[in-house]
């Protein structure tokens, strides 16, 4: 059975050895299996804002460039051929939410060179992620890094049961490595599209060093440049876990309780183990 790391080694050994589309191809056949094998995490504050687009039944997708990867999203040695011209000018109307959404972003390679800043701006303006990881609750980083140090909450997402086709297409892992791939164009004569490897390179790659985060991304490209990030439906959320430190007297706390309840969501708080470096969830009734 195809695991992880399994499914991370072929796509590096893939992009050197074979085409945009053997290499595109690849993924589609083996994402899905792999994602429906795997449970995802997500770690927050427990703010009014998060709480509210929570309960909505919605999921917000933030800008790339506010991650704190400062590499992240980022075009780092290319020679950018000039294809980007006409869609940055015309503020890429030709973008639109897709299955595929690379395959929107058309481009000219006729086109004389730009600078890599205007795609690194069309990057913030038009590309929105949310982040997720395999990490379990159980274990105590997660919470330190994104979890606002154990005061906020995990949710539990089991995207096997997500009926949405558009969102399942979108939601792919990360490929970690120790130096960025060379991100330049080719001249493609046949294909108006951007080419999936730059794709990857772009949007799904992130340095070694971020590698025990084990992050899968929804990526969504919108119609219109934002200045700030977009929220979708997403309704596979199965368990919600409150940190060890969760504050008790907040409104959301309670909020998040009544939520889980009246839509049958498992909501547990953690506890640590009197006798392990670990937590545990003990379920609210």
């Amino acid at each position: 059975m195809l695991n992880r790391q399994n499914y991370l080694e072929n796509i590096l050994r893939f992009w050197e050895s074979r085409t945009d589309d053997e290499l595109e191809n690849y993924v589609a056949q083996n994402r899905l299996p792999l994602l429906n094998g795997t449970i995802l995490y997500r770690y927050s504050k427990i703010t009014e804002d998060y709480v509210k687009t929570l309960t909505s039944g919605s999921l917000y997708l933030s800008d790339p460039h506010v991650f704190n990867d400062p590499f992240d999203a980022l075009i780092h040695k290319a020679s950018i051929c000039g294809h980007f011209k006409q869609a940055i000018k015309d503020r890429v109307p030709q973008i639109s939410v897709s299955r595929k959404p690379y395959k929107k972003i058309s481009y000219d390679s006729s086109l004389n060179q730009k600078p890599y800043e205007e795609y690194n701006k069309l990057i913030s303006e038009t590309i929105r992620i949310a982040c997720f990881t395999e990490y379990n609750p159980k274990k105590l980083l997660m919470w330190s890094l994104y979890g606002n140090k154990h005061e906020g909450m995990c949710l539990e997402y089991n995207f096997s049961k997500c009926n949405d086709k558009e969102i399942i297409e979108r939601i792919s892992p990360v490929i970690y490595l120790k130096q960025p791939k060379n991100t330049k164009l080719p001249t493609i004569k046949h294909r108006n599209s951007l080419p999936y490897k730059f794709y990857l390179q772009t949007l799904l790659s992130k340095n070694v060093e971020f590698e025990f985060e084990t992050e899968w991304r929804l990526i969504r490209i919108v119609n219109q440049p934002l200045k700030t990030g977009t929220v979708i439906q997403v309704p596979c959320l199965q368990h919600i876990y409150l940190g060890v430190n969760a504050n008790q007297d907040n409104n959301e706390y309670y909020d998040l309780i009544n939520f889980a309840k009246n839509n049958k969501i498992k909501i547990s708080k953690m506890q640590r183990s009197p006798n392990k470096y670990c937590l545990y969830p003990v379920d609210i009734k």
